[in-house]
């Protein structure tokens, strides 16, 4: 990797990002699920390839997380990254992303500035996310960065961007964008700057021979010297439009995050909502209780089978029947649904077992099929997004 050249105008680049980083650090929240997250997609970087198992396995050993490969997966499915392909070409682009970065750091060009903009852009072709809660592109390219550029990673600052949610990645990226952008231009202009003062300076030794000089070599002076004032103030006038310009967008993004902010804090809420229902019924068909909504399907399964034979129900038990067919009503309004039906024969293989629990011989490989029965159907609520409720439980024929 290349090494970042030490000199002031590149130690007040990474200064000013370092300022973005803490600032922000000190106004964001411990949101536990953006760590955990955040935390997941380090280890990702790390090996894209692996089973949500071996992660689940890594989280538990680095950070002492007590999640299983399921959970893993529920957080991938979230992120849009549940794939190993998909994982794979996000960590790829990423780390393109941060290699330009230095590169531009590097060159200070404009050109490579405008080449790090344009493959930014392309991120969404590779994850589309419509909830703000879940886009995990500027936290990819702000994880990436500070892995790979340690003249950022200032005492392990990247632990800092952990609590970094989608919202506050995104426009500590924007801010990293604006200084780079100022950089660049800066060094183009610091440039353009001293080759005038050298061409001016070299003129006027050239006009200004001696003491004696004729009317027309003074008149020349004369001109060159209102040349150079005229060039102090335009450049005294450029930078105070560029501040303008840096202060009037700095207010406008600040807006923008306040919305993107309260966007999030819904969708927090929408998924709070979703959380506190799936927890109810996943209590409700637990054990402790009997496995309610387990029972629930068998019995107004058998309800709809007595109906059809056409068989008069006694008049002292009708209403729990009326009951029984209400309560199903309510847990299919309520969006949750069997993820498989009882007594059902299907093949699974080994990464089926992230997602239910299995009784049987231990499989051979990846490849290895086995045919099983559905003993319980599992649940799962199916919102803007699936949660698993309750596992399928299967048993090998």
């Amino acid at each position: 990797m290349a090494v970042i050249a030490n000199n002031n105008m590149t130690r007040e680049l990474l200064g000013s990002i370092r300022q973005g980083l803490l600032r922000r650090y000190k106004s964001c929240g411990d949101d536990e699920k953006v760590i955990e997250s955040n935390r997941l997609f380090r280890l990702v970087l790390e090996n894209p390839e692996l089973d949500p198992g071996d992660y689940a396995a890594e989280m538990s050993k680095r950070y002492k997380y007590n999640i299983g490969g399921g959970r893993v997966l529920g957080m991938f499915r979230d992120l849009v990254i549940a794939s190993p392909e998909k994982r794979v070409k996000l960590c790829s682009w990423a780390e393109k992303v941060a290699e330009l970065f230095i590169q531009c750091v590097i060159s200070r060009k404009r050109s490579d500035f405008e080449k790090l903009v344009e493959l930014k852009a392309e991120g969404k072709k590779i994850i589309y996310r419509r909830k703000m809660l879940y886009d995990i592109l500027n936290r990819a390219v702000c994880l990436t960065l500070y892995t790979k550029c340690p003249e950022l990673n200032i005492n392990d600052d990247i632990e800092k961007l952990e609590k970094f949610g989608s919202v506050y990645a995104k426009y500590f990226w924007a801010e990293i964008e604006d200084l780079l952008e100022d950089y660049c231009v800066e060094s183009d202009s610091e440039g353009v700057k001293k080759s005038a003062k050298s061409d001016i300076n070299i003129n006027k030794a050239k006009d200004i021979k001696s003491e004696n000089e004729n009317i027309k070599a003074k008149e020349a002076k004369d001109d060159k010297d209102i040349d150079i004032k005229d060039d102090e103030l335009a450049l005294a006038y450029e930078q105070e439009r560029r501040k303008v310009k840096q202060l009037s967008s700095a207010l406008e993004r600040a807006n923008m995050a306040m919305e993107d902010l309260q966007t999030e804090f819904e969708e927090r809420l929408e998924e709070e909502k979703a959380a506190n229902l799936t927890e109810f019924f996943a209590r409700l068909n637990s054990e402790k209780y009997g496995c309610i909504l387990d029972e629930l399907l068998n019995v107004h399964k058998g309800i709809r089978g007595l109906n059809k034979q056409g068989v008069e129900l006694p008049v002292e038990i009708s209403g729990l029947f009326i009951l029984i067919v209400k309560l199903a009503q309510f847990v299919r309004d309520s969006h949750i649904e069997p993820i498989m039906k009882v007594n059902e024969i299907r093949k699974i293989t080994a990464e089926d077992l992230l997602s239910c629990e299995y009784d049987g011989t231990p499989f051979k490989d990846n490849n290895d099929e086995k045919s099983v029965k559905v003993l319980s159907s599992g649940w799962v609520y199916k919102g803007e997004n699936e949660i698993q409720i309750a596992r399928p439980k299967l048993k090998e024929i």
